[in-house]
Formats: structure tokens, C-alpha cells, sequence
């Protein structure tokens, strides 16, 4: 046998000559797959100035001088100038980075990779979990600090149009002054997630809802009990489900 079962990377045969140029060629392959991260998995045209090192899982439909000859699903690998096609093993993990979308290659095609909800996962970024035709459920915590001052103050960022939300949370980095407590809600309904709350740093309020469906943009509004804050910091936490329909 010449090559590895699982990697196909070649052997070095013994008294073989220039052995560095079949060691190099399995560097460069596990450079390539190792950890694998490509550029995208839906790029049909051949990128005419990829980068060095630059992978992508080919599309049906694909396009080029050279990806047009390779198999749609095997990896295209650019380096040291020229196109390199590698065929994939089942199982294989790679991450597209023009998605955000763990995939896996179940031998015959890409497929996003879900994850098992029962197990226990501490999530440090957006969930995805998507179908064929990139229908999808992105779990999701939008978070921002909001400086308090007058009769209320409005985030910056919002609730999604297209979204479940679970609630929004809050935390106090900063003691609240001038109110007597607060509330947050959101335009027309200012104690949605809470009143009454907590003036001192570390105060916390959870603000569950019942899962509220949202079909616009909509901020969160910090209000003031009593008087007008004069000052003080909370760190809200939006936490949703945005849905997404089928896009093809």
C-alpha cells in the first residue's frame, strides 16, 4: 500500500530519493484539511486571485478552467499557484466562513451539522441550524450596554423582525441614579420585561416572556419610576429565535 486508509497521504518508500517532495505534498494536504475551514460552499464561480491556501467545497454548477473538470462536493485547494482537488471522506467536519455553517459530508454531499439539543452545550456564539435549501432557526443573544440618562433611554439594537422572543434580560454595571427603580419594555409596552428593578451594581432581572413573535424591528426602552435617571449603566440581553424561510 502507497498511500494512508484514511487520508491518503503518500508513503515514503525506503532508499527513496528527493523524500522532502513526497513529505511536503502530505504537509500541504494536511494543511489543507486539518481543522478544515473553507472559504464557502456555495461559490459557483472559480475565484480568479484566491488566496494562498484558500479552500472551497465545490457547488453544483460550479464554473472555471479548473473547477468546472472537478467533482461537485470534493474540496478545491489553491496552492503554490495552481488548483488542487481533494475528495472528501464521510464524516469529515468543515466549517464555511461565508456562513457561519458547520457542515458535514456524509460521503455523497455537504449537509449542515445539527448538533444534539439534549446534550449540554455552552453556546459562545449564534446558533444555525439550517435545512438543504437554508431554511433555518439561528438561536441567538443580542447584547448592549445602555448609558441611562432623562425620562428613559432606547437601545441601539433590537428585538428582530422574524423573531421569537424569550425575554431580555438585564444587569446593572453601573448604579442607576436619580429614579426610584425602573422598567423594561418596549415602545407602548414599557414594563413588558420587568418593573420595578433594581438600582445597585449587580442587580439582575430575567425578564422572561411567554415567547412573543415580533414582525418588526423593535428596540428595547429602559423608563425611570419616580424621577429622571442622572445616571448609571445596564447590560441588556435579548434573547431570541430568528426564523428564516427556504431560500431556494
Amino acid at each position: 500500500m502507497s498511500n494512508t486508509a484514511n487520508l491518503v497521504l503518500p508513503y515514503l518508500a525506503a532508499g527513496q530519493a528527493q523524500k522532502h517532495v513526497t513529505l511536503n505534498e502530505s504537509l500541504r494536504k494536511l494543511d489543507a484539511i486539518v481543522q478544515l475551514s473553507v472559504v464557502s460552499a456555495t461559490t459557483t464561480a472559480e475565484p480568479a486571485s484566491p488566496a494562498d491556501g484558500a479552500v472551497w467545497i465545490l457547488p453544483v454548477g460550479k464554473t472555471g478552467d479548473h473547477w468546472s473538470s472537478f467533482t461537485a462536493g470534493d474540496l478545491a485547494h489553491y496552492r503554490d499557484g495552481a488548483w488542487v482537488e481533494i475528495a472528501p471522506r464521510g464524516g469529515w467536519l468543515a466549517f464555511a466562513r461565508d456562513s457561519g455553517r458547520l457542515l458535514v459530508f456524509d460521503g455523497a454531499s455537504w449537509s449542515p451539522f445539527v448538533a444534539s439539543l439534549s446534550e449540554s452545550n455552552t453556546f459562545l456564539a449564534p446558533q444555525t441550524f439550517a435545512s438543504a435549501h437554508n431554511a433555518s432557526l439561528k438561536l441567538d443573544i443580542i447584547e448592549e450596554e445602555l448609558a441611562l440618562s432623562g425620562a428613559s433611554a432606547t437601545s441601539s439594537l433590537s428585538i428582530p423582525n422574524g423573531s421569537i422572543c424569550f425575554g431580555v434580560s438585564e444587569r446593572v454595571t453601573e448604579a442607576v441614579t436619580g429614579a426610584s427603580s425602573f422598567k423594561v419594555g418596549i415602545p407602548g409596552e414599557t414594563a413588558k420585561f420587568g418593573d420595578l428593578l433594581g438600582l445597585s451594581p449587580g442587580s439582575t432581572n430575567f425578564g422572561i416572556i411567554g415567547p412573543t413573535a415580533f414582525y418588526a424591528d423593535t428596540p428595547v426602552v429602559v423608563s425611570a419610576n419616580g424621577a429622571d435617571f442622572t445616571g448609571g449603566k445596564l447590560r441588556l440581553a435579548i434573547h431570541v429565535l430568528r426564523v428564516t424561510p427556504p431560500q431556494s
